[in-house]
């Protein structure tokens, strides 16, 4: 069953009085480390253990220093490893196969900020946070000379139809998607509706494709969710890796009517809701 929904500004309002946003979370336990989807970030922990010695003090805590960051950037590579690019590849697919992506995905690992230590009990622990986007994005090393698409084909001159601001996509029905750095959304056709192929490019290197949250309230009251807000729930997920989105042709035909709706959705002004 599909629904649509217009919030107004004062509607808006009403989700606003929720002030924690429920982040969508990818943990990598193995590592200790997770992908915080809401924010782009990635988050990295550590610890060494510590046996108290009397000489060589401030060497020791500089040895301690230097381990400890060296084990937490080398979690920061596995970490981005993981991280899904588009419907069938990982970061690491292009790590393995180009030599030019490896370069650069090293040189973007240097933007990772590291925190000062804690010692507790018998051991140092440590961590640190590399974000995905802003400037020199990781968007910079995989979507940079996309040829531009404009989802023109549901357009429809003949009568004043109704615009929207932004989109809420509801993920509830499909567990089974998941998050990556491109979420392309298509048609029952499989033409492309929304993608890193019809956005404003500087946008997307700067915040991100879209929001993910795992919260609805959270997802109505998002930094990108506008006065008119066209909801969804979509027919269907695809892709190899489950991160593509499949809406119905009416959805689409209410959604792209109106010209006007292509220039906020350009804005990246679309969230995604996955409990």
């Amino acid at each position: 069953m599909r629904f649509f929904l217009i919030v107004m500004f004062i509607c808006g309002s009403l989700f606003a009085k929720e002030t924690t946003t429920k982040n969508l979370i990818e943990n990598v336990s193995s590592i200790d480390a997770e992908i915080d989807w809401t924010e782009g970030v990635v988050r990295i922990n550590t610890k060494i253990p510590y046996t108290p010695k009397t000489q060589n003090i401030g060497r020791i805590f500089d040895e301690i220093n230097n381990e400890i960051n060296d084990n937490l950037k080398s979690k920061v590579i596995k970490v981005l490893g993981g991280i899904k690019v588009a419907d069938n590849y990982f970061v690491k697919d292009y790590y393995n196969a180009y030599t030019e992506k490896r370069y650069k995905l090293l040189e973007f690992v240097e933007k990772t900020v590291f925190y000062p230590s804690v010692k507790k009990n018998s051991e140092y622990q440590g961590s640190a946070e590399l974000p995905l986007y802003g400037k020199d994005s990781i968007i910079d090393i995989f979507f940079q000379n996309l040829k531009k698409v404009e989802p023109t084909n549901y357009i429809d001159f003949s009568k004043d139809l109704e615009y929207y601001d932004s989109v809420v996509i509801d993920l509830s029905p499909y567990p089974d998607f998941s998050p990556s750095l491109a979420p392309r959304i298509y048609d029952e056709d499989g033409v492309l509706v929304f993608g890193p192929e019809t956005v404003d490019y500087e946008i997307f290197k700067k915040t991100g494709l879209c929001f993910y949250t795992k919260s609805l309230t959270a997802a109505f009251s998002s930094p990108r969710t506008g006065k008119r807000v066209f909801y969804i729930v979509p027919k269907d997920v695809k892709g190899e890796l489950n991160t593509d989105i499949v809406i119905f042709n009416e959805d689409s035909k209410k959604l792209l009517s109106n010209r006007k709706t292509l220039t906020y959705l350009r804005n990246c002004n679309v969230i995604i809701v996955k409990p």
